[in-house]
């Protein structure tokens, strides 16, 4: 076969890895959020009350998939690592939490047979 990354026989591998850029969406989701917040206040110092409840949305929804998918970008990171310590063989706490989560309980349903659906 014809080699992946220009190895030539008896060369090892140079390890490659994979850098994702930084999310400055998430970051910009919650600055926009702590905007909608900061208007929120401002509405109710003044006694904005129509525009409470919409401002409100819009404030909790920017912090919500904001926090949630800076989470998620941190917790990617943060599995790579684990994934990398692993493979140093550092993770003995990782390798039995990954076998307790692997292993899976049989389905209660059972579908029926194509056998038993002729007759």
């Amino acid at each position: 076969r014809t080699p992946k990354r220009g190895v030539i026989d008896g060369e090892a591998a140079k390890p490659t890895r994979y850098r994702g850029r930084w999310p400055w969406h998430n970051v910009l989701e919650l600055a926009f959020g702590l905007y909608c917040t900061a208007t929120l206040t401002s509405a109710l110092v003044t006694q904005s009350w129509a525009s409470v409840p919409f401002v409100l949305l819009f404030s909790a929804g920017f912090l919500y998939v904001g926090c949630v998918s800076l989470y998620e970008t941190l917790g990617i990171r943060f599995r790579r690592s684990e994934a990398e310590a692993f493979g140093r063989g550092e993770g003995a706490a990782f390798r039995h939490r990954d076998a307790e989560a692997s292993t899976q309980l049989p389905s209660t349903h059972s579908s029926p047979s194509p056998q038993s659906m002729l007759s």
